[in-house]
């Protein structure tokens, strides 16, 4: 399932770890890298529709309702490389 990101008394709570298809891991790196839905897509060979669905999947598996949600939910179960 997903890893909904819940606060508790400053205690920050996750789900279970979600598996990840490597272009999600992809995806992932491009929203930390701050790029937009249309360069993502350019840097990826990929349609602007194909990145908007799997920006879709991947908040829908983390459970979280937006992106700075999807962020911290992949930062704290490490998925993604921030250096």
């Amino acid at each position: 399932m997903g890893s909904r990101i819940r606060v508790t008394g400053g205690v920050l709570q996750l789900g279970p770890h979600p598996v990840l298809t490597s272009h999600e891991r992809l995806i992932l790196n491009a929203l930390w890298s701050g790029k937009t839905t249309n360069q993502t897509a350019a840097q990826l060979g990929l349609s602007v529709t194909s990145v908007k669905g799997l920006r879709h999947r991947l908040r829908r598996k983390y459970q979280a309702s937006n992106v700075a949600q999807l962020v911290r939910a992949a930062l704290a179960h490490g998925d993604l490389n921030v250096t």
